[in-house]
């Protein structure tokens, strides 16, 4: 059974990545390199990382989803491991900068805020195991898990930082396809908010009950 569902997941995951290559291939002018293998990792992992958010949400707000919420971890590991391969990938796509010029460019933004989102990612990846469940207490295992908000934030910083001018160029004009961080952030920022509402829904509950 465990079989089955590893590889249900890497066929899976992997359609979506082949998808999102398709996509890059159009988007940059249909000149295929390894830059588009690297931001359709970087996507991949984006996506089933935000799937994975979402579960929290969707239990939430919609009854039906409540039998589905095992599947938060799977879909949590399975971005993990794409955003992991999407920070490898870089050491080839610029390796003046990220292998060469690891040491001068080790304060900057982008290194900074990258190395303490996977971190965190690492931190949650590594807890995902049932064993951490009995070491860290149930309670504060769940809070730990929130420490995920935070790096996909951190990383949504990032990307701003990186393409700032691409970004309000294309916000300007609307022309051509949305860069592809820019869609992605739209999306993590709406994960996020969804996830907010929930904390807003219970507080608003509590003071109903209390009043």
């Amino acid at each position: 059974m465990g079989h089955y569902k590893a590889s249900f997941k890497i066929i899976i995951s992997s359609l979506v990545f082949f998808i999102l290559l398709i996509f890059t291939f159009i988007q940059l002018d249909k000149v295929f390199s390894f830059v588009q293998i690297s931001k359709a990792l970087s996507a991949t992992g984006a996506l089933f990382i935000g799937a994975s958010f979402s579960m929290s949400w969707l239990c939430y707000y919609f009854d039906f989803v409540d039998d589905k919420i095992h599947y938060r971890k799977h879909l949590g590991l399975v971005g993990y491991f794409y955003i992991l391969a999407y920070c490898l990938s870089l050491l080839i796509v610029d390796p003046e900068r990220y292998l060469f010029g690891f040491k001068e460019n080790f304060w900057t933004a982008d290194f900074i805020l990258g190395l303490v989102s996977m971190t965190m990612f690492t931190f949650m990846a590594l807890i995902s195991h049932k064993k951490a469940i009995v070491i860290l207490g149930a309670k504060r295992w769940r809070k730990a898990f929130r420490i995920g908000f935070l790096a996909w934030f951190l990383l949504v910083v990032r990307a701003y930082i990186l393409e700032k001018e691409i970004w309000l160029e294309w916000l300007a004009t609307f022309d051509g396809f949305i860069p592809p961080r820019l869609f992605l952030s739209f999306f993590v920022i709406f994960i996020l908010s969804m996830r907010l509402s929930i904390e807003f829904s219970k507080m608003i509950k509590k003071q109903q009950i209390s009043s």
